[in-house]
């Protein structure tokens, strides 16, 4: 069977089990946020359990390493970054907003905030009960 008809059946499994039909924005929003919120906190968890993150996170966890700066507030700034080069390069192909809408730009302050706002509420507590503090 081909990789493109299992994934095709995968999805809708998961349609099946959370039914969902996008175009009511109040609706899309807020299920928006809630992606948002659950990646950030396991973008979060990920890097101050030092398991092994995707690779996205991983270099955003260097980057604060490296640099001092707090998780969330790199992982906002690579993101921007990011977010720059794709409308740089929509530009120069003629398309300046090709796959850049509201949804990259809520998600691209969104798990930044979401990851500092985590970092600071239960990081400590996190570490502490891990024994990795």
């Amino acid at each position: 069977m081909p990789l493109s008809i299992v994934f095709a059946r995968f999805m809708n499994l998961f349609a099946g089990v959370i039914p969902y039909k996008n175009g009511n924005l109040p609706a899309d929003l807020a299920l928006l946020v809630v992606a948002i919120i659950f990646t950030g906190v396991g973008a979060a968890m990920t890097v101050a359990m030092q398991l092994i993150p995707n690779p996205g996170d991983g270099i955003v966890g260097t980057i604060s390493r490296i640099s001092g700066k707090e998780l969330g507030f790199c992982k906002n700034c690579f993101d921007l970054g990011c977010v720059t080069i794709s409308l740089l390069i929509g530009f120069c192909f003629g398309n300046l907003l090709l796959g850049v809408g509201l949804g990259t730009l809520i998600s691209m302050v969104g798990v930044g905030r979401a990851i500092a706002a985590f970092n600071y509420l239960c990081k400590k507590p996190l570490l502490r009960i891990t024994g990795m503090d």
